[in-house]
C-alpha cells in the first residue's frame, strides 16, 4: 500500500513500519511531500495492524496505515503533517482550507460556543441514580444504610418495592465480615402506606441540605407518610465526649481492609465488643393531608428472615430472641406487629422505633431503648453536627446546589472517618473501601483546606502506623501506588499548617518512605529499558486490573511525593532534603522523555473537528491506548473500555508537576481526552479519576472545567441525598473518594495556589456574580495560610475584599460579569478585560470593578 506524507514545511527524518515492510528509503530529507510504501501490510480490522513512524526531527507521530482512506485525510495541524491516500495531490495547505471549509466542531469547540453549563441543564439531560444514605456518628465503624426498599443491585432478594423502608446495620461497609454465620439482623426493614403500586412518590433530603439527618416524604394520596432517621448513642444524645470511636486495626479489617497479616486479624476479632450500641432512632409521622378520614398502616421493624414480635419488641429469629428494636404508636409500645389506623384530617399518627446495631438481650437496655426520647436525642444530634461545620471553615457560594453539597459532603468525609477518640490515628476511608494512599489524598486535603488539620493528621498517622518497615505503604487489593499520593498528602499538610514539631517526629518514616521510592527507580534504571521509555520509571499495579507496567500514574504521583518531601524535608532533615532534590531534574526528565516518545509512537485517533491526534498509553510499556486493540490484549473493564486510559492515564502527569498545564503536551493530552473517552467533558464509568479538570481550570479553560463538574456531579451523585457512588452503573455506596474530588474542584475554582500566586476565583461560574449574590470564604487554609475572602455583586459593580495570613507575591481574581460584559473602571487593582481578572499585590486588599 502506497500513501503520501504531506508537511506545512520541509521536514527531514527517517520512517520506520512494524507490522509490514518498508519499500521505499528510510530517511527523507527536506521534503514537503513524500511517498511511503509498505509491504505485507495488515490491513484488515483486528490486532496487529500495521503502524507506519514518520520520526521527523521535530513532531515525530504515528499512524495506522489502514485508516488512510477515502476523502477524509488524517490531518494532524498539530504536527504540520496530513496524511493521504495514492493518487491525492493535495498540499498541505489544501488539506487545512479543505477541512476548515467542512465547518467542523469538535467538543472543545461546541463547549465553548455554548452557554456556561449549569447544575439545571446537566440534571436535565443525565441519567438520575438512587443511593442509600449512610446514617452514623463518625469515628465509629457501626453505621447505618438507610433507605426506601428499592433495587440496588446487592442480590436478588432487593426487588424494586418503592416504599419505606430498609436499614442495614454494618460495620461501615462489610456486614460482619467474622461473623461465624449470616445474620437476621443484618437486613432490617418495616413498612409504612399500602404496598408497592404504580405510582410511587417518595422524596428524600439531608435536614437543613447537609446534616446526617435524613427526612423523606412518603406520599399516598390522602396520607403522606414524614420519615425522619439519624443515628445517635444508646446511652446518652451525642454531644462532646460521647462517641469514643473504633480503633484503626479493628477498623481496617472492618472496612474492606484486605492486607491484614493473622495477627492483625485475631486482634481485629478480639477488639469489636462495646459497651454501648450506636442506635438509629426512626419517626414516621402519618399525616391525613386529605379532607375525609383515612387509615395509615404500619408494619413494625423486622428482619428479612420477619423474626419475632413481643409487647413492642421486635426480636430476632434466633433461639435466643435478642432485641432488634424497641417499637412505639404515639408514644406508646405498638401493640402487634402490623396495624392500621385511622386518621382524622388535619391529624396524625406517629410511629417510632430505636434499632442497635447489634441486638441486645439485656433487660434493662431494652428497657432503656423503648423509652429513649426522640426529640431530645434528635436535637442534640442536630447540634453536634452543627459544631462539626461550625469548627470547619466558612465556604459559602451562591448556588443552593453546591453551597449544600460542600457542606454535606464535608460531613461524609467526617461520618466515613473511623478511629478512636480524641487523637489515635484516623482512617480516611473512601467511602465503601478502606483507607487507600491514592484515593484518601484528596480527602485529606480537603480537611487541610477547611482548617480540620488535627483530623488530617490523624489520618495521615494511619498510613504511617501501617508504613512496612521498608517503607513501602500499601492498603488495598494489593495497589502499589499508595506510597507517593500519601507523601503528596504530607507536603501539602505541611504547606499548610508549617507544623514543624509534627514534622519532627513523622520525619523518620518520611524518610524510610522516600528511600524506598528511590530503590524502586534505582531498579529501573537500566540501560535497556531507555529505547523503551521506562528507564527510570517505577512500575507495578495502581488498580484493580493486574497491569504491573512503568504507568504515568505510578510516576506521577511518586514524583510528586518525593518532591513534597524535598520541600518539607529541607526544614528538618537538610542533608537528606538536598539529595532527594538533586534526584528530581532527572526523575523528571526520565518521565517527560517517556512521554514524548509515547507522544510519538501512539497511532493518532480522528476527532469531530475533522482534525487527528495521538490517543497515549496508561504506561511507558505499551504503543498506543489499550482501546485502539493493537495487540489484541482484552480491554474492557468496570464498565468502559477507557477505563485504563482516560482514569489512571497520562494526564495526571499535569497535577503530579512533571509537565506545565500549558504545556505542548499537556494540550495534546486534552485534546484526545474528548469524545468517546469522555461525555461531555465527564469521564467514563469513574469520572473523578480523570485529572482534566485540574489542567483545564490551570489553563483557564472555564467552560471546559464547568462541563465537566456539573455532569460528572449530577450523574454520579444521588440528588436528593447527595451520596456519591464510585461509578455510574451503581457499585460502591457512600464513595467519598468521588465526593472530596468534587469538593477539591470546588475549592479549586474558588482558591487555587499557582507557585507564589493565588487565583481567585478563576472557575466560577458567572451566574454566581449576578446582582445580590455573595461569595465567602473565611478562614478556609492555603499556602498563604488562612484565607478571609468576600465578593460582592451589586446592579454595576462587582466589589472583592481579601485578607490572608501569610504574604504572598500576587493574587489574580477573576471577577466574570454574567452578562459577560467588561469593567469600564477598576478600583484597587490592575485589571485584564481579556480573562477578567484583576491583580494585586499584598496580604490585604480591596477591589471594585465598576460596569
Amino acid at each position: 500500500m502506497r500513501v503520501i506524507v504531506v508537511f506545512r514545511e520541509q521536514r527531514s527524518g527517517v520512517i520506520e513500519v512494524r507490522h509490514g515492510k518498508l519499500a521505499g528509503p528510510r530517511c527523507f530529507r527536506k521534503r514537503m511531500r513524500l511517498p511511503v510504501e509498505v509491504l505485507a501490510a495488515n490491513l484488515d480490522i483486528g490486532a496487529c495492524p500495521t503502524l507506519v513512524h514518520v520520526r521527523a526531527e521535530r513532531d515525530p507521530f504515528t499512524f495506522v496505515l489502514r485508516d488512510v482512506a477515502g476523502e477524509d485525510p488524517v490531518f494532524l495541524p498539530d504536527f504540520g503533517a496530513a496524511v493521504l491516500p495514492d493518487g491525492d495531490v493535495r498540499s498541505y495547505t489544501d488539506v487545512a482550507r479543505s477541512v476548515a471549509q467542512k465547518r467542523l466542531v469538535g467538543d472543545f469547540q461546541r463547549m465553548e460556543s455554548e452557554p456556561e453549563e449549569s447544575y439545571a441543564n446537566a440534571c436535565a439531560h443525565n441519567r438520575v441514580v438512587y443511593c442509600p444514605t449512610w446514617l452514623g456518628v463518625g469515628r465509629d465503624i457501626r453505621i447505618f444504610h438507610v433507605g426506601p426498599l428499592r433495587l440496588t443491585s446487592r442480590g436478588d432478594k432487593d426487588w424494586d418495592y418503592r416504599y419505606w423502608g430498609q436499614i442495614q446495620p454494618f460495620f461501615h461497609s462489610c456486614q460482619k465480615p467474622f461473623a461465624d454465620s449470616a445474620s437476621d439482623a443484618d437486613d432490617i426493614r418495616f413498612s409504612v402506606g399500602p404496598g408497592a403500586h404504580c405510582r410511587p412518590l417518595i422524596t428524600r433530603r439531608l435536614e437543613e441540605g447537609c446534616l446526617p439527618i435524613l427526612r423523606s416524604v412518603q406520599d399516598e394520596q390522602s396520607i403522606q407518610y414524614h420519615v425522619t432517621a439519624f443515628a445517635t448513642m444508646e446511652q446518652r444524645p451525642l454531644g462532646k465526649g460521647s462517641v469514643r470511636g473504633t480503633d484503626f486495626v479493628t477498623g481496617y479489617a472492618h472496612t474492606g481492609g484486605n492486607m491484614l497479616t493473622p495477627e492483625e486479624r485475631d486482634r481485629a476479632r478480639r477488639r469489636m465488643a462495646h459497651d454501648e450500641e450506636v442506635v438509629l432512632l426512626l419517626r414516621v409521622e402519618a399525616v391525613n393531608v386529605g379532607r375525609t378520614p383515612a387509615l395509615a398502616f404500619f408494619r413494625a421493624i423486622h428482619a428479612s428472615a420477619y423474626g419475632r414480635f413481643k409487647n413492642g419488641y421486635s426480636l430476632s429469629t434466633e433461639v435466643t430472641g435478642k432485641c432488634l428494636a424497641a417499637n412505639r404508636i404515639n408514644g406508646k409500645p405498638m401493640p402487634q406487629s402490623e396495624m392500621a389506623i385511622m386518621v382524622r384530617p388535619g391529624s396524625k399518627a406517629i410511629y417510632e422505633a430505636a434499632i442497635p446495631h447489634s441486638p441486645i438481650s439485656d433487660a434493662a437496655r431494652m428497657k432503656r431503648l423503648a423509652k429513649i426520647n426522640f426529640d431530645a436525642h434528635l436535637a442534640a444530634c442536630r447540634r453536634f453536627w452543627r459544631d462539626k461545620l461550625a469548627a470547619a471553615a466558612t465556604l459559602s457560594v451562591p448556588e443552593t446546589a453546591i453551597d449544600e453539597r460542600v457542606k454535606a459532603g464535608l460531613l461524609h468525609c467526617d461520618l466515613a472517618t473511623i478511629g478512636e477518640e480524641p487523637d489515635r490515628p484516623a482512617m480516611a476511608t473512601v467511602g465503601w473501601y478502606a483507607p487507600i494512599g491514592t484515593e484518601s489524598a484528596p480527602i485529606i486535603q480537603f480537611f487541610d483546606s477547611m482548617g480540620m488539620h488535627r483530623l488530617a493528621e490523624r489520618c495521615i498517622e494511619f498510613f504511617l502506623e501501617r508504613q512496612r518497615e521498608d517503607g513501602f505503604i500499601q492498603n488495598f487489593a494489593n495497589y502499589q501506588s499508595e506510597t507517593g499520593p500519601l507523601l503528596w498528602a504530607v507536603g501539602e499538610h505541611f504547606r499548610y499548617t508549617r507544623d514543624m514539631p509534627w514534622l519532627r517526629r513523622a520525619a523518620p518514616r518520611l524518610v524510610k518512605s522516600c528511600d524506598y521510592l528511590l530503590a524502586w527507580r534505582e531498579r529501573n534504571k537500566r540501560p535497556e529499558l531507555r529505547p523503551t521509555g521506562c528507564y527510570g520509571l517505577v512500575d507495578g499495579k495502581v488498580s484493580d486490573p493486574n497491569d504491573f507496567y512503568h504507568s504515568f500514574f505510578l510516576n506521577a504521583g511518586t514524583y510528586l511525593g518525593l518532591s513534597r518531601m524535598a520541600e518539607a524535608l529541607a526544614h528538618v532533615r537538610p542533608n537528606y532534603a538536598r539529595r532527594l532534590k538533586a534526584e528530581l531534574p532527572g526523575y523528571r526528565f526520565d518521565i517527560a522523555e517517556s512521554l514524548r516518545l509515547a507522544l510519538a509512537l501512539a497511532p493518532v485517533t480522528p476527532l469531530a473537528d475533522g482534525t487527528w491526534t495521538p490517543w497515549l498509553p496508561s504506561w511507558a510499556d505499551r504503543s498506543g491506548a489499550s482501546p485502539l486493540y493493537l495487540e489484541g490484549l482484552r480491554c474492557w473493564t468496570h464498565g468502559t473500555v477507557a477505563a485504563r486510559n482516560c482514569l489512571t492515564g497520562p494526564l495526571w502527569l499535569g497535577i503530579g508537576e512533571v509537565f506545565d498545564c500549558r504545556s505542548r503536551e499537556m494540550a495534546l493530552m486534552l485534546k484526545a481526552n474528548q469524545h468517546p473517552v469522555t461525555r461531555e467533558n465527564a469521564a467514563l464509568s469513574q469520572p473523578y479519576y480523570c485529572r482534566h479538570d485540574f489542567a483545564h481550570l490551570r489553563r483557564g479553560e472555564v467552560k471546559l472545567f464547568l462541563k465537566a463538574y456539573y455532569n460528572q456531579l449530577t450523574a454520579l451523585q444521588d440528588r436528593e441525598t447527595y451520596t456519591f457512588w464510585e461509578h455510574y452503573y451503581g457499585v460502591s455506596q457512600h464513595k467519598t473518594h468521588e465526593e472530596a474530588w468534587f469538593l477539591m474542584q470546588t475549592r479549586w475554582m474558588l482558591y487555587m495556589e499557582d507557585g507564589s500566586r493565588l487565583d481567585l476565583f478563576k472557575g466560577i461560574p458567572r451566574q454566581w456574580l449576578t446582582p445580590g449574590r455573595r461569595i465567602e470564604l473565611d478562614g478556609v487554609k492555603s499556602y498563604f495560610g488562612a484565607l478571609r475572602v468576600t465578593a460582592q455583586a451589586e446592579h454595576d459593580a462587582i466589589t472583592c475584599a481579601f485578607e490572608s495570613e501569610r504574604p504572598i507575591a500576587e493574587v489574580r481574581v477573576r471577577l466574570p460579569h454574567p452578562d459577560e460584559r467588561r469593567a469600564v473602571a477598576c478600583v484597587g487593582g490592575h485589571y485584564d478585560p481579556a480573562t477578567e481578572t484583576v491583580s494585586v499585590k499584598g496580604r490585604r486588599f480591596s477591589i471594585r470593578l465598576t460596569f
